[in-house]
């Protein structure tokens, strides 16, 4: 359950980050404002396709793969704006993180009932899905104040880095749970 909390806490930071603060970005490298509004649409898009080919390769393979996998592409892609800021970069990150937006969402529930089984399913995919969102708010929050302290995004695409790479490591853990209960 803990490692739930954990890795579904990092994430909310991690999405309300990039939700959050994208556009701003966008537009404080030079990215015209009509593209740069039109990132976080096309974010959600990406999510859309992101969550149906999460669950399908949850369903072949395992969720935890795709968690995994979901930090996986978060790391290279925070690796990727950190060395790169111009418009494809931007646009790429933008996009392939909407990617990534969803996938965790719905692979909650499977990992609590793989895990604890359906009797307080709601109560503790309910509690996991609070954390994600509360860590969310600090995300959001905490993407403002890096950039008031710096004038720049690159303090926080450094943490959101790290977070994603504890995640991915957490990730491994939950293979323990990727069974069914009786």
């Amino acid at each position: 359950f803990w490692l739930l909390i954990a890795i579904y806490g990092l994430c909310g930071f991690q999405d309300f980050f990039a939700s959050t603060h994208v556009v701003a970005f966008a537009l404080d490298q030079g990215i015209v404002p009509l593209l740069a509004g039109n990132l976080l649409a096309f974010m959600g898009l990406a999510g859309l396709i992101g969550v149906i080919a999460s669950g399908t390769w949850s369903d072949r393979f395992s969720p935890a793969g795709a968690t995994m996998i979901c930090f996986i592409v978060r790391i290279v892609l925070f690796a990727l704006i950190l060395a790169n800021k111009d418009i494809v970069a931007v646009t790429a990150f933008a996009v392939l993180y909407g990617f990534t937006y969803w996938i965790t969402a719905p692979l909650a529930v499977v990992f609590v009932r793989n895990a604890f089984g359906t009797r307080h399913l709601g109560a503790l995919s309910g509690m996991i899905t609070m954390v994600h969102q509360f860590c969310g708010g600090i995300g959001a929050w905490a993407g403002a104040v890096s950039f008031d302290a710096d004038g720049s995004y690159d303090n926080a695409f450094m943490i959101m880095l790290g977070c994603s790479t504890i995640a991915m490591v957490l990730s491994f853990g939950l293979r323990r749970g990727d069974r069914r209960p009786n």
